[in-house]
């Protein structure tokens, strides 16, 4: 049975959540009649509220300790920052993982952490399919996760909407009149994904999706194509460690295909090999071949041409899972934070040329 959660009572009460949780916990200017209407409706649907988490708050250390990779240092470094503010504001403290890239060292760092004197965790995951809920002493601190859709655990997250970056590159690229779109996917080391079709089968697959922000990427692309009335050529997907050798290798690929007008793909180091390959051939980017990066950072705008990407507010992503953890810690039961991307329009992206097919 799922557990009853604020938002299912503000829903049945047609109430917000934050009012819930100043009913069940005696806050607020509500009337004594609203806050025993929602008491009973909470009682009658089974609500449970989180004690474990309220022995928590007892602790007062003061500290939440942070599972972040320093594998990222632009993105890590932003998130940081708004964890701090966030903690500051509350008279909290940081405290920082060891680093870590393998599985093994991923485990070992939310070990450490779980011994650690934190309040509460927040975890960054690096590796797909770390079981973390079976690490010993996870389920007696509040944990909240990071930057995933889904973590295959009922714990509450702060995530950018990848989904909708992978939709609102493909339907930028469409109104351009590009109409085959290829997709670069992320299958470094961190997933287990290693063809096409596993891809396509993992991103239908709603229990599992969302477990690594690249499936949703291809979703949201998936859907746009869907949504203009154009099919997924499986041909026009590659698989790539996002390394500069293989933007180079992928390049090749595409003009070899021949029919390609426009690629979404992950970050700059990939972006600076296909570069490479395009102007030694001779292809015009974007005229001929038109770019948008679903991973952005500072070194777009270095690139020649500059680089169209989607944003994420990572110092927000760091503040909201400050916010999360600390309603673990007063016993509420928070609901999942959605961060919206932005498109940032460069110079790798134009209209079509009329008389192109």
């Amino acid at each position: 049975m799922n557990r009853i959660t604020l938002q299912d009572i503000a829903k049945k009460a047609n109430v917000s959540a934050a009012t819930v949780s100043n009913a069940l916990n005696d806050r607020g200017r509500l009337s004594p009649e609203k806050k025993e209407k929602i008491r009973q409706i909470a009682y009658e649907m089974g609500y449970r509220p989180d004690t474990m988490a309220k022995s928590f708050r007892n602790r007062k250390s003061g500290i939440l300790g942070v599972l972040l990779t320093h594998e990222y240092p632009e993105s890590t470094s932003s998130i940081l920052a708004g964890m701090v503010m966030e903690a500051k504001r509350n008279n909290q403290m940081i405290l920082l993982s060891p680093d870590y890239r393998t599985r093994e060292e991923e485990i070992e760092a939310i070990q450490y952490m779980v011994s650690s004197p934190a309040d509460a965790l927040i975890y960054y995951p690096r590796n797909y399919g770390i079981p973390f809920e079976k690490v010993n002493g996870i389920s007696t601190i509040p944990l909240v996760g990071m930057l995933r859709r889904n973590f295959g655990s009922p714990i509450p997250k702060v995530y950018a909407d990848y989904r909708k970056i992978g939709y609102q590159s493909t339907k930028y690229l469409l109104s351009l009149g590009r109409r085959r779109i290829a997709f670069v996917y992320c299958a470094g080391d961190y997933s287990d994904i290693r063809s096409v079709e596993e891809l396509c089968q993992f991103a239908c697959d709603d229990a599992i999706s969302g477990r690594f922000v690249f499936d949703d990427c291809f979703m949201g692309f998936q859907n746009a194509l869907i949504d203009a009335g154009l099919p997924l050529n499986p041909d026009h997907i590659f698989l790539s460690d996002l390394r500069r050798a293989d933007g180079e290798r992928i390049g090749k690929e595409i003009l070899m295909r021949g029919d390609i007008d426009a690629v979404l793909i992950g970050g700059t180091e990939f972006a600076l090999g296909m570069y490479k390959v395009f102007r030694q051939q001779g292809i015009s980017v974007p005229e001929d071949i038109s770019l948008i990066s679903y991973i952005s950072d500072s070194v777009c705008e270095a690139l020649t041409p500059t680089l169209t990407s989607c944003a994420i507010p990572f110092e927000e992503m760091g503040k909201s899972a400050v916010r999360l953890a600390n309603q673990l810690l007063d016993g509420e039961t928070p609901e999942d934070i959605v961060l919206d991307p932005r498109l940032i329009l460069m110079n790798s992206t134009t209209k079509k040329r009329d008389g192109t097919s």
